[in-house]
């Protein structure tokens, strides 16, 4: 009988909706080789670094909403535009 490798287990891991980094943890692995096996397997990875192939964002891209619009909501602001101040505030 086959023993089950830690691809096996990943790609087993992964049906039963655990996500990459889950599954990094229980196998005592990193999240790239976990999200390395996904995409080798032709499988669906939410995960991504220096390291993998995938176009996905990795856990922190998601926390911080990098990739996404953030900050550009804040009323009487305008992307690209430097206030300028009075010279008693510092400015020139």
């Amino acid at each position: 009988m086959k023993s089950l490798t830690k691809k096996d287990l990943a790609l087993s891991m992964q049906a039963s909706g655990r996500t990459v980094e889950e599954i990094a943890t229980a196998l005592k692995c990193t999240p790239s080789y976990v999200a390395n096996v996904l995409i080798a397997f032709g499988k669906p990875s939410d995960y991504s670094d220096l390291y993998t192939s995938s176009i996905a964002q990795n856990a922190y891209a998601r926390m911080f909403g990098v990739g996404e619009k953030a900050g550009w909501e804040i009323e009487g602001e305008q992307p690209g535009s430097i206030q300028q101040l009075p010279a008693a505030l510092g400015g020139v």
